[in-house]
């Protein structure tokens, strides 16, 4: 039977559990052909390999994830791991326990996990969310210190979202460069890279330029500029 070798840190948690036996090799990351699917934006699409060797003993390896692989507070590029390690995958962490603490029969390998979130929370964050929209949009339009600004933003967002971490990207518009202007924890990151997969923000931004329209005036509605 496979013995429970990682358990989320946080329990109770929506992380799935990570089961292996001697011999096993599972990779974990977002992307659908990880043995291990976790939907989290930490972690590379493929972000590390853990194995159980013929001896028994656990190892990982970092598969050049953006964010790493850490065992207890220090990156790594590979490693042996033993019972009570805390492994930090990008910003999702985990405990190495013994197969006598089992903590279920179910295994949720290839499962995507995502919090679930109930009608009534969903009415608080509507709450929240348009009461941020409705402050943001006054300060909009008075607006006379952008980073200022950005910051306040970015605290609303965590008081609604309660993201692990956060940031506001600005797009250069000559060269497209993406840069931090504000992010959460303060002072946490200064790239991309840093704080996400540059890949799928790169996505996002295409994905957004593909899909953006040109705007239409009514008819009958013109501007003129005047001198």
């Amino acid at each position: 039977m496979p013995r429970v070798r990682l358990r989320p840190a946080l329990v109770p948690s929506r992380l799935p559990s990570i089961e292996l036996s001697a011999g096993d090799t599972k990779t974990l990351g977002r992307a659908a052909q990880a043995d291990i699917v976790v939907d989290h934006p930490s972690l590379s699409r493929l972000h590390a390999r853990l194995h159980v060797d013929a001896d028994d003993v656990l190892s990982v390896d970092d598969l050049e994830s953006t964010n790493g692989v850490l065992v207890n507070g220090v990156r790594y590029p590979e490693s042996r791991l033993h019972e009570g390690d805390r492994v930090l995958f990008g910003s999702v962490e985990y405990v190495v326990i013994s197969g006598a603490e089992s903590l279920a029969d179910v295994s949720f390998e290839r499962e995507v996990t995502r919090v679930p979130v109930t009608p009534e929370a969903a009415t608080h964050v509507d709450q929240l969310t348009l009461r941020a929209l409705l402050d943001t949009s006054r300060e909009l339009m008075a607006c006379t210190d952008l980073p200022a600004l950005l910051e306040r933003v970015l605290d609303r967002l965590q008081t609604i979202l309660k993201p692990d971490r956060a940031a506001i990207l600005l797009v250069d518009a000559v060269t497209g460069a993406l840069t931090p202007r504000a992010v959460r924890p303060r002072g946490a990151y200064t790239s991309v890279s840093q704080f996400a997969s540059s890949t799928v923000v790169g996505e996002a931004l295409e994905a957004r330029r593909r899909h953006r329209r040109p705007l239409r005036r009514s008819h009958g509605v013109r501007q003129q500029l005047r001198g």
